[in-house]
């Protein structure tokens, strides 16, 4: 079967005699074919669209029935039943690689009773017990048993970065477990990039070999066992699932600290049964919900089957997998464990998660500034609840803690961290705090906001009559200055609210310029904390954080604390906090951040702006003279080396007779003149180190001279590519670019980079790096977002040693002059700089 919206007929046809020719059809034959999931499950599902072209092969009137839902594109599982496909179904790998499918792969299926080995010495094949399964053969399927169909048994599952941990070793040394031990676990999911073990044989394997076992952090084995869902549903709604119940082995379990004595005895974590799992875990959660209304929402997402039992229709093994791995967790740990998965799917690859989670540095932050102001604590965009937490753990009289959100599954997050933690007095409520507060005014002494930044109001209507926005009515186009009067509007007496904003907030005009000098007038700006861009999971954009007070209770009636952390990487939290506590206590300031006290009216005449460029003086230490003396005569140095430079290229050039003759890469690599070679090792991010062998990079190539990565290439799996002395190092991405190599000892690690090493005295590396991006080659480039182009392509002219070696010499004398003239220009601009710096502060004068 082929299925694409890409292919027509005549391409099926083609690909049909491509697999007729790799392996030829005997009677009882099946193939599948599949150049993407989403193909083969429109082909599982008998989907039909005129853009599809569905095309059935096969012999003898054999009717292939069922191919897999699988999680991975390049794989998918054919499976043949019917009355002319009796006994055993084999299911073989045969990649297609020739065929020139780069995302495809063929799976052929013969019945027969012997051995898998058996039908393919037929075809003067080896069976090869180590082959890669399909990631997906274990996914249940509807069988009748007397078709021999059947599926392998789930098992956890580890990746490699799992197993380091569990051994307490690096990712490189779990490769060369797997390169140098025939008896290592094989994969038996995943893909060829990312394996994933069975969790049980990795255990036996180490502890077989005498290497020490650690135990995986709970996050971790959570992790691993909800892998097991992917594609089952959405991720978000997946992870809600997997949270919750987390949340419920934490209620239900009698070992557990935060057990529920109350709960029936078969609603209880060890009764539950494989048969109806779903259905005690409905009844257990809505028997929790009659004793604890108040904790509803916390398992809102598993408190009726019909929500999220559809998820685990394909694979109802999947979720008892996922309780398996529960059980085998400390039930004492359950607080530690959803703490630490909630981080874990915040800082995960999942975009859109991280929405509505405050990153740790502005928790800290925050939490830290607001530790010396008692009371309540209230957030009216409260998200998952780790800023509202983590403020309730810092300071005296946290007696309760509030919120609201719109999104429901998100405030369900709040609900379960209170349980996990055993925290009282948290109370949470669902609606847009932007149209409908649900919370009296004056609830809290302490308000802490980091809202969506720049939100479209839903509806702005009602904006106009609202009593919260005193100080001006929010525009349409986004709400960021209305969540300062939200928080003042909570605030009890001698409270603060602590709210961040994105830094655009402090100096906008319009009705946001009126809105802060409302806010100014009325003496509740109390400070102002600018700070570094990127603190945020969701964006890059520089934020501020502003402290607020109910009107005239601001530290000072007469100025502003502003605060400019813009310049560093990291805040200092601890600086801040002290410095804010010294305003609100003593009306000073310190020395220890750039920070100044600036008058209210002064702001105001300023149009109420409130960025700390305005109104903070950056000390800069003013030119001298004698800096002035040195940067002209820089630029008088660099100049005259431009000149020399320029009097070594003569510029007398023959005009040429005959254009050369040009060959390819490929050419001359079939002539013994030079090898093409290419990497096999793949690293990820984490696997370089900070010493060991040079990487080579597409900056490295392009002319930086220092390579920013490192590898320690006595643990790689092969041994890797090496460059020597002479060799040159092409990029055929974006390119082509190239660059000698004149020294070695440089490792290539992506496909991208092709290795060209001389063979005979006949080629100059040099004049062959030159003459690889002309505009010829670059018009071999092919590709729609990434260009590229293939290394054997590529052509050059063949022309002599010694014209070579007159073009290199040529190519040279430019390249010293581009590199003085580039000498040349920056001495030029810093002089520029520095004489007008010191015009500027009357440290020279011109006469």
């Amino acid at each position: 079967m082929a299925c694409s919206d890409e292919l027509d007929v005549a391409a099926v046809g083609k690909i049909r005699q491509r697999i007729l020719a790799a392996v030829p059809y005997q009677a009882g034959d099946h193939t599948a074919l599949a150049t993407s999931h989403h193909n083969a499950a429109a082909a599982w599902f008998g989907w039909a669209r005129s853009a599809q072209r569905l095309v059935r092969s096969g012999k003898d009137s054999a009717d292939l029935e069922r191919i897999e839902v699988m999680s991975d594109v390049e794989w998918i599982v054919s499976a043949t039943c019917g009355s002319s496909s009796p006994g055993v179904t084999a299911h073989l790998p045969i990649p297609l690689r020739h065929s020139r499918l780069p995302n495809a792969m063929f799976w052929s299926s013969r019945p027969t009773s012997g051995s898998p080995s058996d039908w393919l010495s037929l075809r003067g094949l080896t069976w090869s017990a180590s082959a890669r399964p399909s990631p997906t053969s274990h996914l249940q399927l509807p069988h009748d048993e007397s078709q021999g169909m059947n599926r392998s048994t789930p098992h956890l599952t580890l990746s490699a970065s799992d197993i380091a941990e569990l051994a307490g070793v690096g990712r490189s040394t779990v490769s060369n477990w797997r390169a140098r031990n025939d008896d290592f676990p094989k994969p038996i999911a995943g893909t060829t990039a990312s394996p994933r073990f069975d969790a049980g044989q990795v255990r036996q394997w180490l502890e077989a070999n005498g290497k020490p076992i650690h135990d995986l952090a709970a996050d971790r084995v959570i992790w691993a066992a909800m892998d097991r869902w992917r594609g089952l549903d959405q991720p978000d709604r997946l992870a809600s699932i997997a949270s919750a119940l987390i949340v419920w082995r934490h209620v239900s379990d009698p070992k557990s600290p935060g057990f529920e004595a109350e709960l029936p005895q078969d609603a209880r974590w060890p009764e539950f049964h494989r048969s109806d799992l779903v259905v005690q875990i409905e009844r257990g959660v809505r028997a929790y919900s009659e004793l604890r209304p108040e904790r509803r929402e916390a398992f809102a997402t598993i408190d009726h089957a019909a929500r999220w039992s559809h998820a685990f229709v394909q694979r109802p093994w999947a979720l008892q997998e996922f309780v398996d791995a529960l059980s085998r967790l400390d039930p004492a740990s359950m607080c530690k464990a959803y703490i630490s998965f909630q981080d874990l799917l915040t800082t995960s690859a999942r975009r859109g998660y991280d929405v509505h989670a405050t990153s740790s540095v502005l928790i800290d932050l925050i939490a830290t500034a607001a530790a010396g102001i008692p009371g309540p604590v209230h957030d009216p965009a409260v998200g998952s609840g780790r800023l509202l937490f983590a403020v309730g753990d810092k300071g005296e009289k946290r007696t309760r803690l509030t919120g609201q959100e719109i999104n429901t599954e998100v405030m369900a997050q709040v609900q379960q961290r209170a349980l996990v933690t055993g925290r009282e007095g948290v109370i949470v409520a669902h609606g847009d705090t932007l149209i409908e507060d649900r919370f009296e005014q004056g609830s809290a002494q302490v308000v802490v906001i980091d809202p969506p930044y720049s939100l479209k109001p839903a509806s702005h209507q009602t904006f106009y009559i609202d009593p919260r926005y005193r100080f001006g009515t929010p525009p349409k186009a986004n709400a960021d200055l209305a969540w300062p009067e939200i928080a003042i509007w909570h605030l009890g007496l001698g409270g603060r609210a602590f709210v961040l904003l994105p830094a655009g907030a402090a100096f906008r005009g319009g009705a946001e310029g009126r809105i802060r000098a409302a806010l100014l007038q009325e003496r509740t700006v109390e400070a102002v904390v600018a700070l570094p861009s990127g603190l945020a999971h969701h964006t890059t954009i520089p934020l501020s954080l502003w402290i607020l007070a109910r009107p005239g209770e601001a530290a000072s009636l007469d100025s502003v604390l502003i605060i400019d952390q813009t310049g560093v990487k990291a805040p200092g939290i601890n600086a801040i906090a002290r410095a804010l506590q010294t305003w609100r206590d003593e009306g000073s300031i310190t020395d220890q951040l750039p920070m100044a006290a600036v008058p209210i009216d002064e702001i105001l005449r300023a149009d109420a702006v409130l960025t700390p460029a305005r109104w903070l003086d950056h000390d800069v230490d003013a030119p001298s003279v004698d800096d002035v003396r040195a940067q002209l005569d820089a630029v008088g140095r660099t100049a005259t080396e431009v000149a020399s430079a320029a009097a070594l290229v003569p510029s007398v050039v023959a005009p040429g007779h005959q254009r050369p003759h040009m060959v390819t890469l490929s050419d001359l690599e079939k002539a013994g003149r030079i090898r093409l070679l290419k990497s096999s090792e793949r690293f990820r991010d984490d696997e370089f180190t900070t010493s060991g062998t040079p990487v080579i990079t597409a900056a490295w190539i392009r002319g930086n001279e220092e390579a920013p990565y490192y590898v320690h290439a006595d643990v790689l799996e092969r041994p890797p590519l090496i460059t020597e002395p002479g060799d040159v190092v092409l990029l055929t991405l974006s390119g082509p670019v190239a660059r000698v190599d004149n020294e070695g000892g440089r490792i290539l690690v992506r496909p991208d980079h092709v290795l060209i090493r001389m063979r005979d005295d006949g080629l100059s590396p040099q004049f062959l790096a030159a003459v690889l991006a002309t505009a010829r080659n670059r018009a071999l480039n092919t590709g729609t977002a990434h260009q590229r182009v293939r290394a054997g392509d590529l052509q050059v002219p063949l022309l002599s040693r010694n014209e070579q070696d007159a073009v290199a010499r040529k190519l040279s004398n430019i390249q010293a002059i581009s590199r003085a003239a580039g000498d040349l220009a920056r001495a030029t601009a810093q002089a520029q700089a520095t004489l007008v710096d010191a015009v500027t502060s009357g440290t020279v004068e011109l006469a």
